[in-house]
């Protein structure tokens, strides 16, 4: 379950990116990443087996989570934006099912894939919300 999680978030990103950006940056950078961390072996794996730079990945990452698989971000009723980083992975699945049935929208996970994809993640790639925080 975790590697669809993790190549239904590589999916996710891929259709978010306008195609430009991501293939001017693919065709700029060769490097390898600086920094390994835990999920990097399995977001490059997928990355290129879409094709997309895995700099790219990295960058999407470091953006949205500073590389932390258990970061929540929402919007509230108020339209005030918060944003919550778990010391566990229980304690941020625990958050998670809080914020779902109140928050208008949630980011999850290492990729702050937004709640509003998770019926198609689920109908699709029976992914559910908690295999998000997974870090891959």
């Amino acid at each position: 379950m975790r590697r669809q999680a993790c190549a239904a978030i590589s999916l996710m990103l891929l259709l978010t990116l306008p195609s430009p950006l991501y293939l001017t940056y693919a065709q700029a950078s060769r490097e390898a990443p600086v920094t390994t961390a835990p999920w990097q072996p399995c977001l490059i794996h997928y990355a290129q087996s879409l094709a997309i730079d895995p700099d790219l990945f990295q960058a999407i990452v470091q953006t949205e989570s500073s590389g932390h698989p258990w970061a929540l971000g929402w919007t509230d009723q108020m339209g005030r934006r918060h944003s919550y980083i778990a010391r566990r992975q229980k304690d941020a699945a625990g958050m998670l099912l809080r914020l779902l049935p109140t928050a208008p929208n949630v980011d999850i996970g290492i990729a702050q894939i937004s709640s509003q994809h998770l019926d198609w993640l689920a109908r699709h790639h029976h992914i559910q919300p908690h295999d998000l925080l997974a870090g891959c």
